[in-house]
């Protein structure tokens, strides 16, 4: 039987490139997930949240993902909302509908049996809104995680 070593509480570091900051800057935050894994189909299910002072999404993503049998990790987050600038500065929102594609795609490596490290993407999305057709830029970056224990406080 393969033991559970994903499921659990995650607390990690992402780079956002600097078009999804504020500031416009390359900018480091933390994030923190969790995750219940299906041992029987090496799957998992769970929340992702990122930093909502710098992210400004002040909601959780619903993610799903697979654990390979040589520890690579592939998984997707999907937010109840699509969150994208107008300009640099402003930042707008609207509800998802079927056709715009809001997935962020995480992949990497589970190192030790307690810390993951991999590479993350967005792709291009065209939709309407206001009456304008627009299209976001592909973004990517790096991350990383390390499992919480239960005895651990932050």
């Amino acid at each position: 039987m393969i033991r559970d070593i994903l499921g659990g509480t995650w607390k990690g570091d992402i780079i956002l490139p600097s078009q999804l900051t504020i500031t416009s800057e390359e900018k480091i935050t933390k994030f923190l997930f969790r995750v219940k894994y299906d041992t029987n189909t090496m799957t998992f299910n769970g929340m992702f949240m990122i930093d909502p002072e710098v992210s400004e999404i002040n909601e959780h993503a619903n993610m799903v993902g697979e654990l390979s049998e040589n520890n690579n990790i592939m998984f997707e987050i999907r937010y109840s909302k699509f969150y994208f600038y107008t300009d640099q500065t402003e930042k707008e929102m609207i509800s998802l509908s079927d056709n715009i594609l809001t997935k962020v795609k995480f992949k990497g490596c589970l190192a030790k049996g307690d810390i993951l490290f991999g590479s993350w993407e967005s792709d291009t999305s065209i939709f309407e809104h206001e009456g304008q057709v627009r299209k976001t830029l592909p973004h990517y970056g790096t991350w990383w995680a390390k499992k919480q224990s239960a005895l651990t406080k932050d």
